[in-house]
């Protein structure tokens, strides 16, 4: 089940800022998105 959240992550970047499995771009996420 991670891994599959893993793959709709790197394709979803909103998917990515919800789960945040990397600190870094997920701030760069929120920066850009702060929704």
């Amino acid at each position: 089940m991670k891994k599959r959240v893993w793959r709709v992550g790197q394709s979803l970047p909103m998917n990515k800022s919800m789960l945040g499995p990397v600190p870094r771009r997920k701030e760069e996420i929120e920066g850009r998105k702060p929704e």
